[in-house]
């Protein structure tokens, strides 16, 4: 079985759900488990294509909403904030629009580099347009630094198209009252990190279905 998934690789940055039970949307009452340490139970995850990166879905995690491409409503747990992590930053990229970048890095990202990530965003935009990435990458991994109600630290595991090299990229997310943000560092953006000294088998490697 195929366990990589395909992820583009954004031009100026690396970027690098409606649920069964309402109550994680509203932070309230959150399941014991919720932030336990542990590989993110991916059952029942579903694979689909978004203009050139193949994306999880969790019916229990999110994203609940996904009207006019957007992508809002992630669970309050560590799978809610892994699966925030791959749509947010597939949206953050010149390739699919202003339409959808503007609203996704205005209402879904915050930090200290927000500002120069959307001015960064659209030059590349007023470059290029949406023209195709020349190449994607695919996800083959993650794994937790920080994991808790407040806040999440993790890795992405990619392998990019045509390498033999694979690179992760640290995210950080916040949790707002009601979903998950993409924290943006200073310098709006995240460069591609070797992982130091690490192997596939320190990630949590993605599974289920294909798109």
């Amino acid at each position: 079985m195929n366990t990589t998934r395909k992820f583009a690789v954004p031009a100026v940055l690396v970027a690098a759900l409606f649920g069964t039970v309402l109550w994680l949307v509203l932070g309230k009452n959150d399941p014991p488990d919720a932030f336990d340490h542990g590989p993110v139970n991916q059952t029942g995850w579903e694979w689909s294509d978004y203009r050139s990166a193949v994306l999880p879905h969790s019916e229990a995690d999110g994203p609940y909403e996904t009207d006019e491409g957007l992508a809002h409503g992630f669970s309050h747990s560590r799978a809610g904030a892994l699966l925030a992590a791959t749509h947010i930053s597939a949206r953050i990229r010149p390739q699919v629009g202003p339409s959808i970048y503007e609203p996704t890095i205005t209402d879904q990202t915050t930090g200290p580099g927000r500002d120069t990530l959307l001015g960064a965003v659209r030059d590349q935009y007023g470059q290029t347009g949406e023209e195709p990435l020349d190449r994607s990458a695919s996800l083959v991994g993650y794994r937790f630094l920080v994991s808790s109600p407040q806040q999440a630290t993790l890795e992405l595991l990619i392998s990019p198209e045509g390498e033999t090299t694979r690179y992760s990229a640290k995210l950080d997310l916040q949790w707002d009252g009601s979903d998950w943000k993409l924290v943006v560092p200073d310098g709006g953006g995240w460069l591609p990190q070797l992982p130091d000294a690490l192997t596939q088998e320190d990630f949590e490697l993605f599974t289920g279905g294909s798109a």
